[in-house]
């Protein structure tokens, strides 16, 4: 069965009886519309995106500006994470979670080489190198002690580190998380 069916779009300006308009614009035509109909048997949602946004440079709008409102539509505060991820992932868009997950993941990958480079070169070192400092007390969000490291598996002292500083805390040399970097 093959339903029959049209989409319209109709842009009317009334611009008659405004001195001031006419006075500032005096080559413009009075009133105008502009209709765009297509028969929509069949359409899917992309030809119909695209005739919108066919309609929309018709009456105007530039493709930036149109492509802003478009992005805007399908990542707004009233669509589900989920999906705007999935629309993402669809069209290789990195989402700004990510990508700073992404970037933290990757400093951390920093410091933690950074580290093992220089306990190659001081192998006999018997404290800790600057390097390894950085790399231990660089937290990402799990302090040493704290309720949200001891969740993910942190084996630092817990009354021990409560009132150091965030960048001084004692961390067992054992611990998962913040431990000797191997």
């Amino acid at each position: 069965m093959t339903i029959e069916g049209s989409v319209k779009f109709i842009y009317e300006t009334k611009t008659s009886g405004h001195r001031q308009y006419h006075e500032a614009y005096p080559d413009m035509i009075d009133d105008q519309t502009i209709t765009m109909e297509v028969p929509s048997t069949e359409m899917n949602v992309y030809q119909h995106f695209n005739l919108f946004n066919s309609f929309l440079r018709a009456v105007g709008f530039d493709e930036l500006t149109i492509m802003r409102g478009a992005t805007g539509l399908a990542f707004s505060d009233m669509r589900k994470d989920e999906d705007m991820r999935k629309v993402a992932d669809e069209h290789d868009i990195m989402m700004s979670e990510e990508h700073d997950r992404i970037v933290s993941d990757l400093q951390k990958e920093i410091l933690n080489l950074t580290a093992k480079i220089s306990r190659l070169e001081n192998p006999n070192n018997p404290n800790y190198t600057d390097e390894e400092m950085d790399a231990m007390t660089a937290w990402d969000g799990l302090v040493p002690g704290s309720p949200s490291a001891i969740a993910s598996g942190c084996k630092c002292p817990v009354m021990d580190n409560e009132e150091m500083p965030e960048d001084r805390k004692w961390v067992n040399g054992d611990c998962p998380i913040h431990g000797k970097v191997k």
